[in-house]
């Protein structure tokens, strides 16, 4: 009886020492990206133009068709530039998945361990935050482009256009350069593409309204693009790609190329990378 108790206990405390080494001494497996090195990789932040799922894809997967790389979409449906919400106040939402955040993490230094590894990032999570966490568990050093597409919101949210303060994060263009000069500086290498901000003609749901959304208002839209270029032209990584050289959307063109005012169809988005890709392969 002795024997066995003895037995019994060792087998118990064998298990547990291998339950410690498992969960804690042995390391598990690291998410990294690209998955495959040999091929071209994209990284993408932004707002639901590319994370959107209309049609059952997003332009994070149709680009990666047609390039026939690696994409990490890592775009979040809703997320502006600015952390600032339509009331004006800084909202959790916006404020944990905006681009000013959004830079800080992916200049984190590759800190956060996931410890998973998909075979397949280009189709976004259903997850703000799981996205988040995939970010910041990436280091863009292995990355080939980072692509950046925000306005929309930030256009809905009434967020100024600039100020005397080219840094001022309380105006898109501020917000906007903060974020890219973090990166640039962080990854000196990486190429970036900053898209131009799509005319919209919608509806956006916001605390359970329907608010109509025109994005010939104030001329948010012209003027959005017109800091985003001069942006661009500060940095000799950081491109600007205008998808208006191709489509042109305005307020008697939109449903031609909108699903809903906001978001591209299933063929524009199909488009949109083909016309996106030709631009990489050009660079």
């Amino acid at each position: 009886m002795k024997k066995k108790t003895i037995f019994i206990l060792s087998t118990v405390l064998a298990l547990i020492v291998f339950a410690l080494l498992v969960t804690v001494v042995i390391p598990k497996r690291k998410y990294s990206f690209p998955i495959d090195t040999d091929k071209l990789s994209i990284v993408i932040v932004g707002d639901s133009i590319f994370a959107n799922g209309i049609d059952d894809i997003n332009i994070g997967e149709c680009l990666e068709k047609e390039l026939d790389c690696e994409i990490q979409n890592s775009a979040i449906g809703g997320s502006s530039a600015t952390n600032i919400n339509y009331g004006r106040e800084v909202d959790y939402y916006i404020n944990q998945f905006c681009f000013s955040n959004l830079a800080d993490i992916i200049c984190s230094g590759n800190t956060y361990s996931v410890t998973d590894n998909p075979t397949n990032v280009a189709h976004t999570f259903h997850d703000a935050t799981v996205k988040t966490l995939y970010l910041a568990a990436t280091d863009l050093n292995q990355a080939d482009y980072l692509i950046i597409n925000y306005g929309i919101n930030d256009g809905f949210n009434k967020i100024p256009v600039s100020s005397s303060d080219k840094f001022d994060e309380t105006t898109f263009s501020g917000t906007m350069r903060a974020g890219i000069d973090e990166i640039v500086r962080e990854y000196p290498n990486l190429k970036i593409i900053v898209c131009e901000v799509i005319y919209t003609n919608g509806v956006i749901k916001t605390k359970g309204k329907d608010i109509p959304f025109d994005g010939n208002v104030d001329n948010w839209c012209e003027n959005y693009n017109k800091e985003l270029k001069t942006i661009c032209s500060e940095y000799d990584n950081v491109e600007f790609f205008a998808i208006s050289d191709y489509f042109d959307i305005n307020e008697n063109t939109y449903e031609e190329y909108l699903a809903d005012g906001l978001h591209f169809t299933g063929e524009k988005k199909i488009e949109y990378a083909k016309h996106l890709a030709d631009y990489i392969r050009n660079r």
